[in-house]
């Protein structure tokens, strides 16, 4: 029971591993500070504001310098503000995150501290408020084939959180990534241990194919964490936008990136092929759910029981062929 939840730490602590020594440079920082400047950053200003980030340089070498980013964080401006600097933050890390080629900058760490925005209030007449982004020690790229591999991964664990671990989900894992047959029964394995996973949230069931590919010897580059981990930054700024949700001026990334996975796993579905005894072991699966319930879940009465299992009917008729 716990055995899938310690795996899945591990690869996590790895990644927080090597998130944090990339903070331990400080030449590294003013590297990529200047790389947030003049090629994340630049051509972000607007009608409403300027977007700028602060030039840095090492004085010592452990000292960095920076130029003063004026303004406060987004949780201290008044309403209109706030609903003005988070419109203006989403519409900035879509654009990096969903480029559609090349490889990618972007900072997985971009929570309300690392920005500082000026108030209109307080600014003199007729110059613009200025947004900061600041402090870029998680800067890091991922190329374009990388980001593809992260929907097909993403679209395949939520596959795998139902069907559990085959033999077709190993083959499909080593396909995206073009993995030697060799890994082929590691995979078969470490998928097997690791799912099925119905009652974990999304982003667990990724990080659990993450885990069975670190399992069967093939990590996969930190820049497949910090990719969702930019994305999953996102919804924390949607609570400063202030009207109705059509009033975001931009398709949001969460819903980009939801589409994309979609899409891969509509794609993925018509591919699969289940042996047999796996047909078998899902639909027991999904019988036994319809009996029992899922934990915490359970049916209260006879009349339950008989009404879930009614309902999967259908469900059991589809695992079957």
């Amino acid at each position: 029971k716990h055995g899938k939840k310690y795996s899945i730490l591990k690869t996590v602590i790895r990644a927080s591993e090597e998130a944090v020594k990339r903070e331990l440079s400080f030449e590294n920082e003013v590297k990529r500070s200047a790389i947030a400047r003049e090629k994340v950053y630049v051509g972000m200003s607007d009608v409403l504001q300027d977007v700028e980030a602060p030039r840095e340089h090492l004085e010592k070498p452990r000292l960095i310098v920076a130029e003063l980013a004026e303004g406060a964080s987004i949780r201290r401006l008044p309403p209109a503000d706030q609903d003005r600097v988070a419109r203006k933050i989403l519409e900035m890390e879509t654009k990096t995150l969903s480029a559609p080629t090349g490889d990618v900058y972007f900072d997985a760490d971009r929570h309300p501290g690392n920005y500082l925005a000026q108030a209109a209030a307080d600014v003199r007449a007729g110059a613009k408020p200025k947004v900061s982004p600041i402090d870029f020690g998680q800067l890091t790229f991922i190329t374009a084939a990388e980001r593809e591999h992260v929907v097909k991964l993403f679209s395949l664990a939520q596959i795998l959180r139902e069907t559990g671990g085959t033999v077709w989900g190993a083959e499909e894992l080593m396909r995206i990534l073009d993995l030697d047959p060799a890994f082929k029964p590691k995979l078969v394995r470490a998928l097997a241990e690791l799912f099925p996973s119905t009652h974990s949230r999304e982003i667990a069931a990724y990080f659990g194919v993450l885990t069975a590919l670190e399992t069967a010897g093939k990590p996969v580059p930190l820049s497949y964490i910090e990719y969702v981990r930019a994305i999953l930054q996102h919804p924390q700024y949607e609570k400063w936008i202030i009207g109705p949700e059509s009033a975001h001026p931009n398709e949001k990334m969460t819903q980009i990136f939801e589409q994309r996975v979609r899409k891969s796993a509509e794609e993925q579905l018509a591919r699969m092929k289940l042996k047999p005894a796996e047909k078998s072991r899902i639909a027991l699966r999904l019988f036994k759910t319809a009996i029992f319930g899922e934990p915490g879940n359970r049916p209260c009465s006879l009349a339950d029981v008989l009404a879930r299992v009614k309902a999967t009917q259908t469900k059991l008729r589809q695992a079957a062929h």
